[in-house]
């Protein structure tokens, strides 16, 4: 349909328009399948476990930082 209306370098910038929004839709459902495992690991560890990685953690954001 697209291909019929518009004109050929309108109907390239839509392929790569659609080609860039495939790839940021993937990325987003890669992040939140990501974040999906940290919570659920957060939910599973106990209060003690759970404080002692939120401090090793900021120990280790803050080497990185620089």
């Amino acid at each position: 349909m697209v291909v019929a209306v518009c004109k050929p370098n309108e109907v390239d910038k839509f392929r790569m328009f659609i080609g860039d929004l495939d790839k940021v839709v993937s990325l987003l459902l890669s992040l939140s399948g990501r974040l999906l495992r940290v919570d659920t690991t957060l939910d599973t560890l106990d209060p003690e476990t759970e404080h002692h990685e939120r401090v090793r953690g900021g120990r280790t954001n803050r080497r990185e930082r620089g």
